[in-house]
């Protein structure tokens, strides 16, 4: 059986190169408290990252900014059960937006909107 499940997190001025394994906490704490977030996806989440199924959404963050520097605006984690994808909107100097769905396992940037 395939269950989608979808986990947003709104980032607000955080910039890619500031996102570090220490991020990950405050990162937490900012999922937990938007509206509408549901503890379930929350704790699932942090159960795939603790299982080594995904990795943390700092390293991830870390890992993106390198290529893509900018303000993180957005966050979501989606998978079907057995693959994770976290989809990361970032807004680069000059107003460009760039949209990237990154393998949430190897880090691995798999497409990209406005990207160059």
């Amino acid at each position: 059986m395939n269950v989608r499940i979808s986990i947003s997190v709104a980032l607000t001025a955080i910039t890619l190169l500031e996102a570090s394994a220490t991020m990950l906490p405050v990162l937490a704490d900012a999922a937990a408290v938007e509206p509408g977030f549901e503890d379930a996806d929350h704790d699932r989440a942090r159960d795939l990252v603790e299982h080594g199924e995904i990795k943390p959404l700092a390293e991830i963050l870390a890992s993106v900014g390198k290529a893509y520097p900018g303000e993180v605006v957005g966050v979501r984690l989606s998978g079907d059960g057995q693959h994770w994808q976290y989809r990361i909107a970032v807004l680069q100097a000059g107003g460009r937006r760039v949209v990237l769905n990154v393998d949430a396992a190897t880090m691995t940037v798999i497409a990209g909107e406005g990207a160059p």
